[in-house]
């Protein structure tokens, strides 16, 4: 009988014949069952709330998913005309994820920023989101780290004085003010592995299967689903359809989480 600690140094090694061999068997190397995610939590860091030359800082958040983390910062900048409303930046850190999962990750993570938070009059939307350690589900931390710093964000008043342009931190309105504040969707990614569809997978089990992530509300209603390219299987409609059912019920559980 397989215990649920044997293999977690194989898994680094071989992943594809561990994870095989654990599900065959009905289990995960981490102990998990297919369908249960790992704790998710989010955290303050003091040093979040500094504001960057020409950015103001106006909301942040710092998210855990098992051990993977990433925070994310939300700044006000001073647009020009023509330029891009919301601008989405993702460091991979340490992470040893490629630049090109960054662009992707910033993409996906601009147009459900773009869908929802209203154009502002002045100001430009800058996110950050830095990704400090991946154990699996970056993306998810990513997202959901997004989602609690706009949750967290804060849009001051500004007053005219001449030619100047005064930012009153005092009197300050929530960015989301009349959303939901899981209006841009909260992620579950899936790895089917075969016909097995594992949640929240970890970075082994990432590495051998085919990854689908859905953003979805509180309120089960769907805002974006993605499928990985590069994934070894294609998935049927329905293991697409199972992805969201866990992604419906995951929505449930960080949702409680988010800034009031």
């Amino acid at each position: 009988m397989l215990n649920k600690h044997e293999g977690l140094l194989p898994v680094i090694i071989a992943p594809e014949a561990v994870v095989r061999r654990f599900v065959d068997a009905g289990l995960r190397p981490d102990g998990r069952a297919f369908d249960e995610a790992r704790d998710a939590r989010l955290g303050e860091d003091p040093t979040l709330r500094s504001s960057s030359a020409g950015t103001l800082t106006i909301g942040s958040a710092l998210a855990r998913i098992g051990a993977t983390q990433a925070l994310c910062t939300v700044g006000l900048g001073l647009g020009a005309p023509g330029e891009p409303f919301v601008k989405v930046g993702v460091s991979v850190g340490t992470s040893g994820r490629e630049l090109s999962w960054a662009r992707s990750v910033e993409l996906l993570l601009a147009d459900a920023c773009e869908r929802v938070v209203e154009r502002l009059e002045r100001w430009t939307l800058a996110l950050s989101v830095t990704c400090l350690w991946d154990d699996g589900g970056l993306l998810d931390c990513c997202a959901f780290a997004m989602a609690a710093a706009l949750a967290d964000a804060r849009l001051p008043e500004t007053e005219e004085r001449g030619d100047v342009v005064a930012v009153v931190r005092s009197r300050a309105t929530p960015l989301l003010r009349g959303k939901r504040k899981d209006v841009v969707g909260l992620p579950l990614t899936c790895a089917v592995f075969g016909t097995t569809v594992l949640v929240d997978p970890t970075a082994a089990e990432e590495r051998v299967s085919t990854l689908v992530t859905v953003l979805c509300r509180e309120d089960d209603a769907i805002v974006k689903i993605k499928q990985h390219p590069g994934g070894p299987v294609a998935t049927s409609p329905d293991l697409i359809r199972a992805c969201v059912h866990h992604a419906r019920r995951r929505a449930k559980e960080l949702a409680s989480l988010l800034p009031q």
